[in-house]
């Protein structure tokens, strides 16, 4: 899917602007820049979802393609965007609940898996 990052690894990260470095917040799971949300935001929001939607209809659209589930396709617009942000959430709770079936807290670990801590 294009735009969007299968392994996340950083939520930050910083460029060389015209006026010296400049730090750009990306969601951990999709990868997409959400440096317009909350400070302390790690992931795409509801409000997100809609800000890409008004801005930028061929990334909403890759986005309910891959976070929509058909239940809610019929739905209204602000429900989708709700159902879109959670789902994007779950994503992110899942692979730590697979992470931690796979591996006990006591089991060596070779590589650290642990993506999701910043």
């Amino acid at each position: 899917m294009g735009n969007f990052v299968e392994t996340p690894t950083y939520s930050t990260i910083n460029i060389v602007g015209i006026y010296g470095y400049e730090s750009i917040k990306k969601c951990i799971i999709t990868g997409l820049d959400i440096s317009f949300q909350q400070s302390c935001s790690v992931m795409l929001s509801k409000k997100g979802v809609e800000y890409y939607f008004k801005l930028y209809p061929n990334i909403y659209k890759k986005l309910a393609e891959r976070h929509l589930t058909p239940k809610w396709k019929n739905a209204n617009q602000d429900k989708k965007f709700y159902e879109i942000a959670h789902n994007i959430r779950d994503t992110k709770r899942n692979m730590e609940v697979k992470l931690n079936k796979l591996y006990q807290k006591q089991q060596f670990r070779l590589f650290n898996f642990n993506i999701f801590t910043l």
